[in-house]
């Protein structure tokens, strides 16, 4: 028998995950709420040089909401970034 490929429900899912785009973002998000300051500095200089644009944009997403939700995020601390953060990642993937 064969194996069966399961199919993407989420139109950006596959892009996002598979991607080195996608895993690049992916980090960049996570490294916001990350214990190391610089992490987290350089996380948030990715998205305010706007280094993040034309990745976001192969998802057909506008890279400025990204940016909007990454700062909206960087206001917050511990447990509250980092359920902001993952539901950025929740975006990008289309989930």
């Amino acid at each position: 028998m064969g194996t069966r490929q399961r199919k993407s429900e989420g139109g950006n899912s596959d892009y996002f995950k598979r991607t080195l785009e996608g895993k690049i973002l992916n980090r960049a998000i996570l490294d916001l709420f990350s214990s190391n300051e610089e992490t987290r500095i350089e996380a948030i200089e990715f998205f305010a040089e706007e280094k993040h644009n034309d990745m976001v944009k192969k998802l057909r997403i506008n890279p400025h909401e990204v940016k909007r939700m990454v700062f909206s995020a960087i206001k917050h601390e511990g447990i509250r970034r980092e359920k902001m953060a993952r539901n950025i990642i929740r975006y990008l993937a289309g989930s």
